[in-house]
């Protein structure tokens, strides 16, 4: 197993790949890609200011799912409408799909998974209190939502906003004792194998 621990001091603020609001990059595969070199996937957070359209990403399949604010309405140009009220509810979406987000009542923060075809990705919502096994995946990242969460065998502790990312981890569990403790667990393997 290998792992690495990412601060929010080691994230970094860019703009969307369309220029059209601001994005925190958590993590990004292979390190050091650019959203114009391509990437395998990759994890953001992004704050959402206004109306308007989202960054296209052919040949990428996307998850998303609200932080904080009140939320927004994707409306996916001939492809159906979905509202995102509540948080922690990911929705999954072709990247080539011409997204146009309203917000209904203010901005928001939203949580991107972006991976390129040829790998999947699996988001799961965890409140380990006192504790949970993780989904199994040869790249498996946690992200501590809210709250404090140790993971075993690592020993890490994370933070609020803090990621860990797990290569061949095996079995990993978190733990908290704290109740509004909330994890996103991201679960990263190639197509056809989980």
């Amino acid at each position: 197993m290998h792992a690495r621990l990412f601060k929010p001091c080691d994230y970094r603020a860019m703009p969307w790949k369309n220029g059209g609001g601001t994005t925190t990059e958590l993590a990004i595969e292979p390190e050091g890609a650019t959203l114009e070199t391509g990437f395998q996937w990759r994890l953001s957070m992004a704050d959402v200011r206004a109306d308007g359209p989202f960054s296209a990403f052919p040949d990428y399949e996307r998850t998303l799912m609200l932080l904080k604010g009140n939320g927004l309405e994707l409306d996916f140009n001939g492809n159906g409408r979905k509202r995102i009220e509540k948080a922690y509810e990911p929705i999954i979406f072709p990247g080539e799909w011409h997204a146009a987000g309203h917000l209904l009542d203010g901005p928001c923060r939203d949580f991107n998974v972006i991976t390129h075809k040829g790998l999947t990705h699996k988001v799961c919502i965890l409140r380990p209190e006192p504790r949970s096994v993780l989904p199994s995946a040869p790249t498996l990242l946690v992200f501590c939502a809210q709250g404090k969460v140790r993971v075993t065998p690592t020993g890490n502790v994370l933070g609020h906003h803090d990621l860990l990312r797990l290569d061949d981890p095996g079995v990993v569990e978190i733990s908290s004792e704290a109740p509004e403790t909330l994890v996103v667990a991201i679960a990263i393997a190639p197509e056809g194998t989980t």
